[in-house]
């Protein structure tokens, strides 16, 4: 994975701070306390975690995040859904997957 990453023409940072910035917005427009309530420690837990915000330089450090990245995408990647959706995060041009569904597992074989 290092020479890929060292013949790429470009940087890589992954950042997930779309996806934090759409659970404060949706915090802020939410109607259901308990929905309230789970985006608010979402966004209590991630923020331990800047670099999630700001960019993951080294993608061996997704490993690292494993946990909280998990539940930061929990809502595109539905527990209840893992066993019929084929699904998976990854880094763009690169062979790189990460928070993958269990049918995209079974179907990798």
């Amino acid at each position: 994975m290092k020479n890929q990453l060292q013949d790429f023409p470009l940087d890589i940072k992954i950042s997930f701070h779309k996806i934090i910035e759409e659970y404060r917005l949706l915090l802020d427009e939410e109607q259901s306390s308990i929905s309230k309530e789970y985006m608010s420690k979402v966004l209590e837990y991630v923020s331990s975690f800047p670099k999630l915000e700001d960019g993951i330089e080294d993608p061996n450090d997704l490993s690292k995040f494993k946990d909280v990245i998990k539940i930061l995408l929990d809502e595109i990647f539905p527990k209840i859904l893992s066993k019929n959706e084929i699904k998976a995060a990854t880094v763009p041009f690169h062979n790189i997957i990460f928070n993958t569904s269990s049918r995209f597992k079974k179907n990798l074989g």
